[in-house]
């Protein structure tokens, strides 16, 4: 059997990417693979989930930047573990991953870019952070993306094409808790036609422009409509602020962390109006409940979303063009009925776990027969 290390900053489990490493985890073949987490923190909100399903977890519980002593820990569990392949999503794991697992006796090394540098990095020196990312690759056998945009950006700065491999997301594809709680959902909603929005309050996801877009919109919506915004992060406050000056109070509610499937389940549609974005999570669990997506062409979401046959696509930051497809798509229920199934097929053919497990194998398998030949 393979052991294979998944190496992440936490388990966070509002984030997209530390939900793939759990996927990824429970769904590998126990017969061929033997995956262990390893955290460089200790956040781990899968605990439980990762328990039943065997899966070891080490935290390497990192205390900020200073803490270079984190490297020595990992190398000596990766030491301790000697699995064949280490798997790092997240550009710090990434960086720990180039800088220690081949001097750990790792022979076959993985990291995994989940969006844009271009787009997505932190604010200060994004120049030096997008170089220290590049140089990492060249200390690695493979760099996994998940989106057709992320990738192409890579290997238009450089990165050879054949060390690029594109693995989707994917989920599980039925939710039966999200599907018994949606109805109580609904009904906390008021009833009525109903526009969800999930993920961090974060500028980068592009409420603002959501809300703007809405205020546009209201006159020509249902007086019943509701838009619920599920999540939370620096944004909120100011997005309760703007909700207030728009006078949107009677028809957008913040509700906070929840539980985003059941309430995408609940709803007609999902809408996801980011300014950058790497394969949303959020976006596939709208796919497999069948619901019809509004989103922006940024990232990989056009991977996912195919502009009149799963969902309607709009420029990034453009509120106008998103407050008519909000209007278009609230006035047609059948309309969002074949989209919201031409999602749920789209879904099943690219982007379950079962997809992801298998990709993810392939990759795996390529790389550890080329180190034995």
């Amino acid at each position: 059997m393979t052991r294979v290390a998944l190496l992440v900053n936490d388990l966070n489990g509002t984030g997209g990417a530390e939900r793939q490493v759990f996927e990824l985890a429970s769904g590998l073949d126990r017969a061929r693979f033997e995956p262990l987490v390893v955290l460089l923190k200790e956040r781990n909100d899968y605990a439980e989930a990762l328990a039943q399903a065997g899966v070891a977890v080490h935290a390497l519980r990192r205390r900020g930047a200073a803490d270079l002593g984190c490297l020595l820990r990992l190398a000596s569990v990766l030491r301790a573990q000697r699995p064949a392949l280490v798997h790092s999503f997240l550009f710090l794991s990434n960086l720990h991953a180039a800088l220690v697992a081949r001097a750990a006796g790792v022979g076959t090394v993985v990291v995994s870019q989940r969006t844009s540098y271009e787009h997505n990095l932190p604010v200060a020196l994004p120049a030096l952070w997008r170089r220290l990312a590049r140089a990492s690759y060249r200390r690695v056998d493979r760099v996994a993306f998940n989106s057709r945009a992320a990738l192409e950006e890579e290997v238009a700065a450089g990165l050879p094409r054949e060390r690029a491999r594109l693995i989707f997301n994917g989920l599980a594809e039925d939710d039966v808790d999200a599907r018994a709680a949606a109805p109580a959902l609904r009904r906390e909603a008021g009833g009525g036609p109903l526009a969800v929005a999930v993920g961090r309050l974060e500028a980068v996801k592009g409420h603002a422009h959501l809300l703007e877009a809405w205020a546009a919109a209201r006159a020509a919506l249902p007086s019943d409509a509701r838009l619920v915004l599920v999540g939370d992060g620096a944004e909120r406050e100011r997005l309760r602020q703007r909700v207030r000056a728009l006078d949107l109070e009677r028809g957008v509610t913040l509700v906070g962390p929840g539980p985003g499937r059941a309430w995408i389940a609940a709803a007609d549609l999902l809408v996801q109006p980011s300014l950058a974005e790497g394969l949303s999570n959020a976006v596939l669990e709208a796919m497999a409940e069948s619901r019809p997506v509004i989103a922006t062409a940024v990232g990989g979401t056009p991977d996912a979303v195919v502009d009149g046959e799963t969902g309607w696509l709009v420029p990034a930051a453009d509120a106008k063009a998103l407050s008519a497809a909000l209007v278009e798509a609230l006035a047609a229920p059948a309309e969002r009925e074949r989209r919201g199934r031409a999602g749920r097929a789209r879904f099943e053919e690219r982007f379950t776990r079962q997809a992801m497990t298998r990709a993810s194998e392939r990759l795996y398998d390529e790389l550890l027969a080329g180190r034995r030949s």
